[in-house]
């Protein structure tokens, strides 16, 4: 017995299959791209998910016998969202989750509904990327497609719908459809009211690992599979994650780090703070994530890197595992696109305090290593005022290859932080909810546990300790003075 987890991400799909003795036993990858026009406009072509969805499927299956693949489930990108017709033909490019030109919607619905509605019922401000303010707008500016349309649906239903026939979302990615409400899991009326839109044009919600059927003849031939095959249905690709590095207990917290990185912290309700921590349901029936991001993580070190001659990951980490007293009063302030939760000034710039002549392009790499567990920790605090626990943190992710950066983020976080040390963890979660569903695994702890092992980061000495305790006392000073800043406005 052998299931396949596909993640759908972004830029590209993977897949890997899990054999009944619990061994990753095929991987698989395709890739893909979108279309930036200038304008705010960042679309993709569905179909692309859906072509390298059954080549990654083929590369995982191969050498394997197709009758012994008993299940498939989806880890899906989220916001990303296309128009079909009656005969399920795409209407329009996908409009990702990247995507700003609903900008002025976005504003439009705050003031109609109240930001405070919509971040109460559905857990997220009113966002441009969003499907919310998307729909207002194809209604302002192409209503044709929507009159034309039977369906307006996101990655995960897409895929299933080519796989299964059957259209369905699970609560995790209706979440981030930003049309939901969040304590009755259904499309809000107000909402779809404020953006004419019919619910019927919705799928159904149904909980993440709902039985949708078997592989279509088309689709199981595309993807080298039998009919035999069934479709669980999958969850959001941040609480895939989650599972597949077992951050689904409340207290965990899953860093995700990436070039945006995400956290996600596990609780037994549903949260709703001033800093616009974004709540959703798990994957685990009875809880809930709390998530929010910092949108140049990775990206920040990859902007130093690339503008530095001959600076490697390699030299940044061996460079930054000691601390230099050159750099003590060495900040770096990694807003590159505008500073996001928990401070919510997107006109706040990047900058650099205490540059000297001496400093090297390795001092700026790891000032800018220290800013991104600076900015974790001002997170972490602020989930802690919001009484969301956070007992274990699990890394996954680029940062869970450089052992200073680890070093780093312990010593400047104190307390238990652990590598999830899992290949694809989102893929693992995916795997978990079909091996789940049927019936390789009891439940999701038994699934996970056979693939992620935590590796604790070793405490840091006191002196690093306290040399981080200074200099992050430092960063927040320098914080607050950037904010009162004019130019910033």
């Amino acid at each position: 017995m052998s299931v396949l987890g596909i993640d759908i991400g972004t830029t590209g799909c993977k897949a890997i299959l899990i054999d009944r003795e619990n061994a990753v036993i095929g991987h698989g990858y395709a890739g893909y791209g979108y279309k930036s026009y200038g304008d705010g406009r960042v679309e993709q072509n569905p179909e692309d998910w859906y072509q390298a969805m059954t080549e990654a499927a083929k590369q995982a299956l191969k050498g394997h016998d197709a009758e012994y693949i008993q299940a498939i489930s989806m880890s899906t990108q989220g916001g990303s969202s296309c128009l079909l017709d009656e005969n399920d033909n795409i209407i329009t490019p996908a409009i990702t989750w990247m995507d700003s030109r609903a900008e002025r919607q976005a504003d439009e619905l705050d003031e109609l509904l109240g930001g405070d509605y919509i971040y109460l019922t559905t857990g997220w401000k009113s966002h441009a990327g969003l499907d919310m303010a998307k729909a207002r707008w194809i209604q302002e500016n192409e209503p044709a497609w929507m009159e034309k349309a039977k369906y307006f649906v996101s990655t995960l239903e897409y895929i299933q719908f080519r796989l299964t026939g059957v259209m369905s979302i699970d609560p995790t990615n209706a979440a981030m459809r930003q049309m939901m409400n969040l304590q009755t899991l259904t499309w809000d009326s107000r909402i779809l009211s404020a953006v004419t839109l019919e619910q019927e044009k919705l799928p159904p919600i149904t909980p993440v690992g709902t039985f949708l059927g078997p592989l279509l003849p088309q689709a199981a031939l595309e993807m080298g599979l039998t009919t035999h095959t069934v479709v669980f249905q999958g969850a959001h690709d941040q609480y895939c994650g989650a599972l597949g590095s077992t951050a689904f207990h409340p207290g965990d917290l899953m860093v995700s780090t990436g070039t945006a990185w995400v956290i996600l912290a596990t609780v037994d309700h549903v949260v709703s703070t001033s800093t616009y921590i974004s709540p959703g349901p798990h994957v685990l029936p009875g809880v809930y994530g709390a998530l929010a991001s910092l949108s140049t993580g990775g990206a920040a070190l990859d902007w130093i890197k690339s503008n530095a001659k001959d600076l490697t990951y390699l030299k940044i980490d061996e460079y930054a595992h000691c601390c230099h007293e050159g750099n003590r009063n060495l900040l770096f302030y990694p807003y590159l696109t505008g500073a996001g939760y928990p401070i919510w000034k997107s006109s706040f710039k990047a900058s650099f305090l205490g540059l000297e002549l001496y400093h090297t392009s390795e001092d700026l790499a790891v000032a800018c290593m220290e800013s991104i567990a600076f900015q974790l920790r001002l997170m972490i605090e602020d989930y802690e005022k919001n009484s969301i626990a956070v007992n274990c943190i699990k890394i996954t992710g680029g940062a869970a290859k450089s052992s200073a950066w680890l070093k780093i983020i312990q010593s400047v976080i104190r307390r238990p932080v652990y590598v999830a040390e899992v290949k694809d963890a989102a893929c693992i979660g995916a795997a978990a909810i079909a091996g789940v569903g049927v019936g390789m695994y009891a439940d999701y702890d038994e699934a996970v546990s056979h693939f992620t092992r935590l590796t604790p980061v070793e405490s840091a000495s006191s002196d690093m300790n306290s040399y981080y305790e200074k200099k992050y006392k430092k960063f927040v000073q320098g914080l607050i003075a950037l904010q009162s800043i004019d130019q910033w406005e």
